[in-house]
């Protein structure tokens, strides 16, 4: 497979990935709501859910990479800092929670529901979720600042990854509260945001266009 395919494949998956993230983070904002997962977590919608999402992540994570390659020598330092951040954020709260959610929660609710209601999750949780925040914020300004200056074409998705740094700003000072579908649904919006710009950003990848295809090489003129 040629180098242009490898990077159009990769964009595409994020574009499915995202809008399969898309569709069970909406899902998850709307039905499962509140702080005691031991009201739905043993309905027949969470496990299936969750797995998809999970799937539908590694989608996104796996193309994500391919902007090293498109971007060849225009990343610079801040993109490449910003990728491998929004990378490890993607990992720690996508991936790891999906997957934990999906195997191992149902089976806590019904056997230890105590464990994860209210404040009894464990402490380290707590450092878990601050790096998470830091890396997702730091990850979404610093490559935002690089596609403000011509990695892709549509600007929106620089400003969807500027607002979605500061909403997640806003869900962890509020503590990621879900108590009803409305604060679910502001919760989520770091979510949607993120997702948004990196399905944009798969999109560019996807189509070729010229502000997300590496350059050419302009070979010198004889005298």
């Amino acid at each position: 497979m040629s180098p242009s395919t490898t990077v159009r494949v990769s964009g595409m998956a994020m574009v499915v990935g995202a809008a399969v993230v898309f569709v069970t983070t909406l899902i998850g904002a709307l039905v499962f709501v509140g702080d005691n997962p031991s009201a739905y977590a043993n309905g027949g919608l969470y496990t299936p859910v969750n797995l998809i999402g999970f799937f539908g992540l590694a989608l996104v994570l796996v193309g994500l990479p391919a902007t090293f390659a498109a971007w060849d020598g225009r990343l610079g330092t801040l993109g490449v800092v910003g990728v491998s951040l929004i990378f490890l954020s993607g990992l720690m709260f996508g991936v790891f929670f999906n997957l934990f959610s999906a195997l191992f929660v149902p089976y806590i609710v019904q056997h230890a529901p105590n464990l994860l209601n209210g404040n009894n999750a464990p402490p380290a949780l707590v450092p878990f979720f601050i790096l998470g925040s830091i890396a997702q914020v730091v990850g979404c300004v610093l490559l935002a600042i690089q596609i403000l200056r011509g990695l892709v074409s549509q600007r929106w998705v620089a400003i969807a990854l500027i607002l979605s740094a500061v909403m997640q700003v806003v869900s962890f000072l509020t503590g990621g509260s879900a108590s009803n579908v409305l604060l679910g649904l502001i919760n989520s919006l770091n979510v949607f945001l993120i997702l948004a710009a990196l399905g944009g950003i798969g999109y560019e990848l996807w189509s070729g266009s010229q502000a997300a295809a590496p350059q050419p090489t302009v070979e010198p003129t004889p005298p």
